[in-house]
């Protein structure tokens, strides 16, 4: 008689555990990533900041939809739009927005 396997999703309700435990590995033992660039992270982010403060002084009322866009294109970045949000709201750099409909 052949054993059938289970999909994880059905092991994982079985035993009452969620499946991002079944994937999930500790940071002590996951192994070095020798690909990794020697680049730290706050660098990167630093000179991206100095850049898109670069960008932002140029036409100041720019949104971070804009930004994003300006970045992808002049400074050939490949970034992530969520990134450059999270930055420019860390920096308190977001265009304020006009309240439509309200008249005094």
């Amino acid at each position: 008689m052949g054993y059938r396997l289970l999909s994880s999703s059905r092991t994982c309700r079985i035993l009452h555990v969620t499946r991002s435990t079944l994937y999930g590995v500790d940071a002590k033992e996951a192994p070095a990533d020798e690909t990794t660039p020697a680049v730290s992270e706050p660098s990167q982010g630093e000179a991206l900041v100095a850049r898109i403060k670069r960008l932002i002084e140029e036409p100041p009322t720019c949104g971070y939809r804009r930004i994003y866009a300006l970045v992808r294109k002049r400074e050939k970045l490949t970034i992530n739009r969520k990134k450059v949000y999270r930055l420019m709201r860390e920096q308190r750099w977001m265009a304020t927005q006009r309240q439509r409909g309200i008249t005094w």
